[in-house]
């Protein structure tokens, strides 16, 4: 069974060229849709819907994180947290993979925004077991 993006377009209530523009987004237009291509795109959608992130926002964070991404949908226990720090000196983004990572974290930029990314990884795998089970069925 393969998932097409007028697969993803349907589940996701938008049309073949808004997922067309979302792989261009995460630089992957005109290759084979794969299932790194499918997360990312899922995950884009919650936390454009969650998290308010316009479109090219949640590009953005999907691509500079696809290997936390990846980490997440390989175990639905894993858990991950990017933590928005500015300080005087810069502004950046840090992926905790433990609790105490993102305390420490926390400590040294206390007014960090934190991201607790394992839940949208965890929308976007409901989606997609519901998306292969209507797949399968039809």
């Amino acid at each position: 069974m393969t998932i097409r993006q007028s697969d993803i377009a349907r589940e996701l209530d938008v049309s073949e060229m808004t997922i067309s523009r979302a792989m261009k987004a995460i630089g992957r237009n005109g290759n084979r849709l794969t299932e790194a291509d499918i997360w990312a795109l899922l995950v884009m959608s919650d936390l454009q819907h969650t998290c308010r992130m316009a479109p090219h926002v949640s590009a953005e964070l999907v691509t500079t994180f696809s290997s936390e991404l990846l980490y997440l949908a390989g175990d639905p226990a894993r858990k991950c947290w990017i933590t928005f720090c500015e300080t005087e000196q810069a502004s950046f983004q840090l992926a905790s993979l433990t609790e105490r990572h993102l305390a420490s974290i926390l400590d040294a930029v206390p007014m960090a925004l934190t991201l607790p990314l394992h839940q949208s990884v965890d929308r976007a795998r409901q989606r997609l077991t519901a998306m292969k089970t209507r797949k399968a069925a039809a």
